[in-house]
């Protein structure tokens, strides 16, 4: 059962975490949550988000993302991959 919280201005938020791999050296906590607040502008706005081994991802419209991937790129990590380079 998800852990929740709310405050008087009108932040809430919730999450589930789960230990994995309990008493062995991959032991590790992994989370899932979403949380939610009101800006300055009075827009509210939404983040879902993981926290593993893979460290903490966000996710939300508000949230800038990365430009795509040059498809240049892309042939010369698929060249490398055949190569058995990566």
């Amino acid at each position: 059962m998800p852990i929740g919280y709310e405050t008087e201005n009108c932040m809430y938020g919730e999450e589930l975490g789960e230990l994995h791999n309990k008493g062995t050296n991959e032991e590790i906590m992994r989370a899932e949550g979403i949380f939610y607040y009101v800006g300055p502008d009075k827009m509210k706005y939404t983040v879902t988000y993981t926290a593993d081994e893979n460290g903490f991802i966000p996710h939300g419209d508000h949230l800038p993302r990365p430009p795509p991937v040059p498809a240049a790129i892309l042939r010369s990590l698929e060249y490398k991959k055949s190569l058995g380079l990566i």
